[in-house]
């Protein structure tokens, strides 16, 4: 009885933790972390008879993806921060939503090819028109973090501050991301399931190399 109340009242503290985590954050961050929820149970039952072995692969990319999709908060509680203007023309701010908004929209897309990969009759048309989305939207990736945009702006972010202390080695996971995301869309416009799986891997497998070193872990 005694470790079923100390479960029960750790799950409880969870709880409140993450409630108060979401008030602060802001709804765009919960339901991140909430779809980054489901993308983990679905890796857990990856093995299980529900999956065979490549969906459970592609599983593995797409919690990858919804944990790069996690990368910014952009919310503030100092109505004074992220007010700076940027060379771009953009305040602190705004740059960071932006970006927010960007790994929002690969965790959409990924997540779009993952459920058609997982399908007995897969969409083949929306897993092209989501691939390309997702090449689209990399083009612009290593703009996306421009210097006064980390944790020193006040404004809440999970990118860390090594972007740019080691803006070297960022700018090559970037690039690694980029070519293997041009892998993806090159594999789903072909058509070749095989090939659409190994490609996802390939680039779940860039994401998880990144968030590793630069974003700030839950």
């Amino acid at each position: 009885m005694r470790v079923i109340e100390g479960v029960r009242g750790r799950i409880v503290v969870r709880t409140i933790l993450r409630q108060a985590r979401e008030n602060r954050a802001g709804f765009g961050l919960f339901v991140c972390r909430a779809t980054f929820s489901v993308a983990l149970l679905t890796l857990a039952i990856g093995e299980d008879v529900m999956l065979k072995t490549t969906e459970s692969i592609v599983a593995g990319a797409l919690l990858l993806a919804v944990l790069a999709a996690c990368g910014s908060g952009g919310e503030t509680s100092d109505p004074a921060a992220g007010a700076e203007m940027l060379a771009n023309g953009m305040t602190v701010g705004a740059q960071i939503e932006a970006r927010q908004g960007g790994f929002k929209t690969f965790g959409k897309n990924f997540k779009t090819i993952s459920d058609q990969l997982k399908s007995d009759s897969a969409d083949m048309a929306a897993v092209q028109a989501a691939a390309a989305t997702i090449a689209d939207t990399a083009t612009g990736l290593g703009d996306w973090f421009p210097e006064g945009t980390g944790p020193e702006s006040g404004v809440e972010t999970e990118a860390l501050a090594i972007i740019w202390e080691d803006g070297a080695d960022f700018a090559t996971k970037v690039s690694d991301a980029q070519a293997a995301i041009e892998g993806l869309n090159l594999a789903a416009q072909s058509g070749d399931a095989e090939a659409i799986s190994t490609a996802f891997r390939n680039a779940g497998g860039t994401c998880k190399a990144c968030h590793d070193k630069f974003r700030l872990d839950d």
